[in-house]
């Protein structure tokens, strides 16, 4: 667990947020919240089970919040790393994000 989570980190790192380019028949790559370069403070999701809201934030102690893409049935989808410490400490689906605040 702890070496996929610093392989996920990595590539974090090296640049998911590289899409916003043309492709090989000029096609422009549709944006997405991962390609935006602002940093993010804090998330809201909304718990389908308990219907409670869980808001994780830099005041609470996490250092990143990084959006990034990962392979779906049909297209890309966008996914939240909860990072702590160089950890992820979770995952969240976009699905779920109800409230983004930028720094």
């Amino acid at each position: 667990m702890r070496k996929m989570q610093i392989i996920l980190l990595k590539e974090l790192k090296n640049g998911w947020k590289k899409a916003n380019q043309r492709d090989k028949g000029g096609m422009m790559k549709i944006e997405t919240i991962a390609n935006d370069e602002r940093e993010i403070e804090r998330i809201e999701i909304f718990t389908q089970h308990s219907c409670d809201i869980i808001s994780y934030s830099k005041r609470d102690g996490y250092t990143k919040i990084i959006p990034y893409h990962e392979n779906g049935e049909m297209s890309p989808i966008v996914w939240f790393a909860i990072v702590k410490a160089d950890i992820v400490v979770s995952r969240v689906n976009s699905k779920y994000v109800q409230c983004i605040d930028y720094c």
